[in-house]
């Protein structure tokens, strides 16, 4: 058996050169038809029969170990393949993570994230609590069935009449009470307090609007840096939300501190102090007589014309509920409800007769005017969700 490299004749059978030292490729000859292993000095294929006499015939084929390995996948090959796999996956994650980021910021730009529960420190009130207000906040707002703008137009007229007023002195301000300040009318109406931060160990200063029924409807919460967040509410349903310059309405307002702990706090606030106050206490009545007429009318002359919606617009909750009392109010009405009779017996025009009143009354001492005037009312009042 020649050695392939240097040529020596080695013994049959060996493995490796004698001569030097490398292994000896062992040649094997095949028939060219059915390859079935043939030796070198046969003339026909033992499986066959093929005729291997013509030279050009046979198919040598050297199979050694050498070949055998380079046909094998190396070990390096499959690394190989690893890393490029590796670097494939690499690839693709870094352009999933890319979208992730690009996708982030276009949401980001598209809808301003605002707050959480998470952002805040000494909630105070239980977490779940806030968690439920926010779940019913929407189906309540929905079932309530208004016009937001329209209301939120009339709130945001109704806070800034009170701090008018205040500005011009027609409140009182009890500032008897630590951390607090409390603005009451000339009726004994508690219509705003004013909270300081300390109380409750809380980080901003909260600010409280009532109207004259002791409904909680604006509240304004803010801080030393000038950070502010306002409120705006309908009973007990929270319909819009202001933080700086960013405001959302009962659809989107995102889940945050202030707008459950703003509307427990002045729920019990109000709960705990209006009955401290009542207008025939010298100490929280007013004089000025310029300021307080005792012969006006909520909607002069509603007895003998009709009146317009237009003038409805402008008229807090309170104001609506006035309007159409003095309707019943000009035949001497005795109304049941406190706050009611009180007020028109503050009215020089008001004769109270005891015998008219609600097992008494019949609708049809009104006139057509003034039907129609109450309708209106009403009409309006449950197109602002107050009835």
């Amino acid at each position: 058996m020649k050695c392939s490299s240097c040529g020596y004749d080695n013994d049959i059978g060996s493995i490796f050169c004698g001569n030097c030292g490398k292994k000896i490729e062992v040649m094997k000859y095949r028939c060219p038809c059915c390859g079935n292993e043939i030796g070198k000095e046969d003339l026909f294929c033992g499986n066959c029969g093929y005729d291997l006499s013509k030279k050009e015939n046979y198919l040598e084929s050297r199979v050694n170990n050498k070949s055998q390995q380079n046909n094998k996948t190396q070990p390096s090959d499959i690394l190989k393949s690893l890393i490029n796999l590796d670097k494939n996956k690499k690839r693709i994650i870094g352009i999933v993570l890319i979208a992730i980021v690009v996708i982030g910021i276009v949401c980001k730009l598209l809808y301003k994230e605002t707050d959480s529960l998470d952002n805040y420190d000494n909630l105070y009130y239980e977490e779940s609590e806030y968690k439920k207000f926010f779940e019913n906040n929407y189906n309540e707002a929905i079932a309530q069935d208004f016009d937001v703008d329209q209301r939120i137009k009339y709130l945001k007229k109704d806070y800034k009449e009170i701090d008018d007023d205040i500005d011009d002195k027609q409140y009182h301000l009890d500032d008897s009470h630590e951390n607090l300040e409390i603005y009451v009318s000339k009726d004994g109406n508690i219509n705003k307090i004013k909270v300081d931060k300390n109380k409750k160990d809380q980080d901003c200063d909260r600010e409280y609007y009532y109207d004259n029924y002791g409904d909680l409807f604006y509240t304004h919460v803010y801080n030393e840096e000038h950070e502010y967040e306002m409120y705006y509410y309908n009973g007990d349903t929270l319909i819009k939300y202001t933080k700086d310059n960013d405001s959302y309405d009962y659809k989107k307002i995102p889940e945050n501190k202030w707008g459950y702990f703003t509307l427990e706090e002045g729920k019990d606030l109000y709960e705990l102090y209006h009955n401290d106050y009542d207008e025939d206490n010298d100490e929280y009545s007013y004089n000025d007589e310029d300021n307080f007429s005792s012969t006006d009318y909520i909607l002069l002359n509603s007895d003998s014309r009709y009146i317009d919606k237009s003038e409805l617009l402008s008229l807090s909750q309170w104001q609506l509920r006035l309007a159409r009392n003095e309707i019943y109010a000009r035949y001497g009405y005795t109304f049941e409800d406190e706050e009611l009779q009180k007020y028109f017996l503050n009215k020089s025009w008001y004769e109270e007769d005891s015998s008219i009143n609600k097992d008494t009354w019949s609708d049809d001492s009104l006139n057509e005017y003034e039907k129609a005037n109450r309708d209106l009312i009403v009409s309006y009042e449950e197109e602002m969700g107050y009835r």
